[in-house]
């Protein structure tokens, strides 16, 4: 068969779409005038910080000769596109909310809606639908990882690798896995937090010594767990790409013609 026509049957529809910014603010722009929401426009711009690391998902549990850090990488590089835009639209939401207070209070003039605009409104849900998806995502990958004996490497490596269709991966010096944790951790807590209060609450009913022992065993329950969670980070977090994509005996280094056809692996 055509090498041609096999490289066109292994491409999955991931591997075909490409979100380029003429497309994306053509995508926002048709959403404004259909639906009259400025925000969703602002989202679907948050996505597009995200999207390439979807798209390095897909292709690395495709051509990962090695199926289940296929699998890890799959759900690590996930939490990671949802993370950026999780991180964008944050970030975008911060600066725009400055930047309305200061014309606002140059101009002596009341805040519209409150203070909060239909984009700002778009930029808090892409927020919350990344951290929110992002929050499994992470667990999902470092059980992965500790159960398959993977480490982990968020980086331009997959992207790199992609495109010039190589395998594996090596490129990149900085690890973006730790930035993922260390937001997974502040939301685990806050979640912990939260039920914290809650017991507290109704343990407070029961008397003062119930209280102590409640406040002193959540205190080592906490402590334990922040304990072990930066103890799977030390283990399942890489150093370099070398650490993740690993090369087995049975493999070597090699170039390959189509971006999908890594499962041809020697």
């Amino acid at each position: 068969m055509d090498g041609r026509t096999n490289d066109s049957e292994r491409r999955g529809w991931m591997g075909r779409v490409h979100l380029s910014w003429p497309m994306l603010f053509a995508a926002g722009w048709l959403l404004y005038e259909i639906t009259a929401q400025p925000g969703l426009g602002a989202l679907v711009a948050c996505a597009k910080f995200g999207w390439v690391d979807v798209r390095a998902a897909f292709w690395l549990r495709r051509v990962d000769p090695d199926r289940w850090r296929g699998r890890t990488c799959f759900w690590a590089y996930i939490s990671y596109g949802l993370w950026k835009t999780a991180i964008m639209a944050t970030l975008t939401m911060i600066a725009m909310g400055l930047i309305g207070v200061l014309l606002d209070q140059a101009a002596r003039r009341p805040p519209v809606n409150n203070g909060f605009s239909p984009v700002l409104e778009g930029m808090l849900a892409a927020a919350m639908f990344g951290f929110g998806l992002s929050f499994p995502a992470t667990y999902l990958a470092l059980w992965s990882a500790r159960r398959n004996g993977v480490r982990i490497w968020l980086g331009r490596a997959p992207h790199v690798a992609r495109h010039e269709r190589f395998w594996p991966p090596s490129h990149g010096r900085i690890n973006g896995a730790p930035f993922v944790g260390l937001t997974c951790i502040v939301m685990t807590l806050w979640f912990f937090l939260v039920a914290w209060g809650v017991g507290l609450a109704a343990i407070v009913r029961m008397g003062a010594i119930a209280t102590m022992v409640y406040i002193t065993a959540s205190l080592c329950f906490i402590l334990h767990l922040l304990i072990r969670i930066f103890r799977t980070f030390s283990q399942v977090f890489a150093t370099s790409p070398q650490e993740c994509w690993n090369l087995e005996v049975s493999e070597s280094v090699y170039q390959i013609r189509s971006a999908d056809e890594g499962t041809n692996a020697a």
